[in-house]
């Protein structure tokens, strides 16, 4: 645990954006086992035997709420935190979120020179219980033999916000989890539609049996999948895949 802490905290003094694929791929690997530092009122009194607290939101500019998660007690101090801190397991953070519905993001260490945010959908996503981690690096198992498109597809991804256009970095984006699309565009009714080109050999995962096609058939793209944007019309976004880094990293 100490270990996944120091690999966290070491990454942390480094700008992310300078981050390559082997350090974010280190640093899921090193939150999932690791505890953080969470500001928080105590709301237990001194003879129950189960502590019980809510956390200290942070409050911006714009009213968006958002949690706060620090690696060691000197980040808190040093910016003024007068609160109670708790010390829990990234994964429980998931069961905090899920009965809150008015969160904006997690942000580690938000105010040191580097921090990281997580959208709360996406870092359910990554930390959630230890049964989804264990599915999803389950996964990324079936991704090493996923097979390869015969043919050019076209899939969709909605979104309530064009997260994926918002995170484009030199024309293109690269997703650091696996990514859900479907093949159908009316799969559900949010606002954002990206339009996703995969060329023939783009490897994916179909998550269903032929004999068992569910009404919007879902396909799944690996990590690291690397977008390049091609054009926009109103909400609508056009991508092509141009790579598949998944493939590229050392085992």
């Amino acid at each position: 645990m100490d270990d996944n802490l120091d690999v966290v905290k070491n990454l942390m003094k480094t700008n992310p954006d300078m981050w390559s694929d082997e350090d974010k791929s280190l640093l899921y690997d090193a939150l999932k086992d690791c505890n953080l530092l969470l500001p928080a009122v105590i709301t237990s009194s001194d003879g129950d035997e189960e502590l019980r607290f809510r956390p200290n939101l942070l409050t911006d500019t714009s009213e968006n709420k958002h949690l706060t998660l620090f690696t060691d007690k000197e980040k808190i101090e040093v910016h003024g935190f007068s609160v109670d801190v708790v010390s829990i397991a990234v994964h429980e953070v998931v069961n905090i979120l899920k009965n809150m519905d008015d969160i904006f993001s997690v942000i580690i260490n938000p105010f040191s020179e580097f921090s990281l945010g997580f959208p709360v959908a996406a870092f359910i996503d990554m930390f959630g219980t230890k049964t989804n981690l264990d599915n999803y690096e389950k996964l990324l198992e079936q991704f090493k033999n996923a097979p390869e498109l015969e043919e050019n597809m076209i899939v969709f991804v909605r979104e309530d916000e064009p997260n994926l256009f918002n995170d484009i970095i030199d024309g293109v984006t690269k997703n650091v989890l696996a990514l859900e699309a479907c093949i159908h565009e009316d799969y559900n009714d949010k606002n954002i539609v990206n339009e996703i080109l995969l060329p023939k050999h783009t490897r994916v995962i179909f998550p269903y049996s032929e004999d068992n096609v569910p009404e919007h058939p879902i396909i799944i793209l690996p990590p690291f999948t690397v977008l390049n944007f091609e054009s926009q019309v109103d909400n609508k976004y056009m991508w092509t895949c141009i790579d598949q880094e998944f493939y590229n990293l050392d085992d």
